[in-house]
C-alpha cells in the first residue's frame, strides 16, 4: 500500500508534482458551513496547479460546475479527474491525471445526538457488517470508525460520479 502525500496549499505552489499522477491538495477555508468562498479557493488553486502542469496559466483552465455532479475540466481529449469536500476550515481537492477520482473529508462530529444517528447512518447505508463493527467498539472510538467508512463510500461515489 503506498502513502499518499497530501501537499498544503499555497504553501506546495503551482509547481507541485503529482505522485503517480494524483494530487491531492488541502486548503485551509473560512470556519463556517457555507461553501462559496471555499469553493472559490479550491477552484483558483486547482486552476493554478492546471495551468501550470498544461502549460496554458491558471487563465487558460475552464473548471464547468453543475450542482450535483462533480467539478470537471473542461478539455477536448482529456481525462483528467476532478474531486473536491469541503468541511468548515479545510478543502480538500484530488487531480487525477489519469481518469476518474473521489475523495472526501468529514469532521469527526462530538455532538452527542451524532451517537443516536450513526447505527441509523450505517444501517441503511454502510452494510451489516460495519453495523457490527461500530457496536463493538467503545463510544469514544465509534465516530472516528464511523467517519472512515462514511468518507470511504463518500470517495467511492465520487469516483463512480454518483
Amino acid at each position: 500500500m503506498q502513502t499518499l502525500v497530501v501537499q498544503h496549499w499555497p504553501a506546495c505552489g503551482a509547481a507541485v508534482t503529482p505522485q503517480q499522477d494524483l494530487l491531492v491538495l488541502a486548503l485551509e477555508t473560512p470556519l463556517t458551513p457555507h461553501r462559496g468562498q471555499a469553493r472559490e479557493l479550491v477552484r483558483a488553486a486547482l486552476a493554478e496547479v492546471l495551468g501550470a502542469h498544461l502549460g496554458c496559466g491558471a487563465g487558460g483552465i475552464r473548471l464547468v460546475s453543475v450542482a450535483g455532479r462533480a467539478l470537471r475540466l473542461d478539455l477536448k481529449g482529456g481525462n483528467i479527474g476532478l474531486s473536491v469536500s469541503h468541511e468548515p476550515g479545510l478543502s480538500l481537492a484530488a487531480i487525477h491525471f489519469g481518469g476518474p477520482v473521489g475523495v472526501d473529508l468529514m469532521q469527526v462530529p462530538r455532538e452527542a445526538q451524532w451517537q443516536d444517528e450513526v447505527p441509523l447512518l450505517a444501517r441503511d447505508y454502510l452494510g451489516p457488517d460495519v453495523v457490527r463493527d461500530l457496536a463493538i467498539l467503545p463510544v469514544d472510538e465509534r465516530m472516528a470508525c464511523f467517519a472512515r467508512h462514511w468518507t470511504a463510500l463518500e470517495a467511492s461515489l465520487k469516483l463512480s460520479g454518483l
